[in-house]
């Protein structure tokens, strides 16, 4: 069952874990959240440090496209660090 986030009057539809991602980004709305923090949150990995993947950066990628045309510049990539959710005037 797809989930749905409205932006701007217009529906999204969201897988279980895109919805968890953007719900987490949405509450530490202006902060940085590390991609360790969300492996252990929403991925539940005990150790991030020790995990190499990508799967942040790819559903990270998957919820930009899906909240075109803005995504990009809604999802910060934050070098090093993480991703932060920023706010469009």
């Amino acid at each position: 069952t797809a989930l749905r986030a409205s932006r701007d009057g217009r529906e999204v539809a969201l897988s279980r874990r895109e919805f968890e991602l953007l719900a987490t980004l949405l509450r530490e709305a202006g902060r940085i959240v590390s991609r360790r923090a969300l492996l252990r949150e929403l991925w539940g990995f005990s150790s991030p440090d020790r995990v190499e993947t990508r799967t942040v950066d790819m559903h990270i990628a998957k919820l930009r496209k899906k909240l075109a045309p803005d995504g990009a510049r809604l999802i910060e990539t934050v070098r090093g660090e993480g991703y932060r959710l920023g706010v469009l005037s």
